[in-house]
């Protein structure tokens, strides 16, 4: 198997997601951890590069399937 660079998908990095704050974004990623806690959950996202933790707030967010 051959791996080009036109197929590496782009992993922001944390100064990006920074700079990103407030802002809505899409990440290509995989669930790799969920801790709920009272009407709120961490959601844990692996991306080729890093963990990223969000949050997800069911008042808040909606679901897109």
């Amino acid at each position: 198997m051959e791996i080009k660079g036109d197929q590496i998908w782009h992993s922001p990095s944390p100064a990006e997601l920074l700079a990103a704050a407030g802002q809505e974004i899409t990440l290509k990623a995989c669930v790799h951890n969920i801790r709920e806690l009272g009407g709120i959950a961490f959601v844990v996202l692996r991306t080729g590069r890093y963990l990223i933790q969000s949050v997800y707030d069911k008042e808040v967010c909606r679901i897109i399937i």
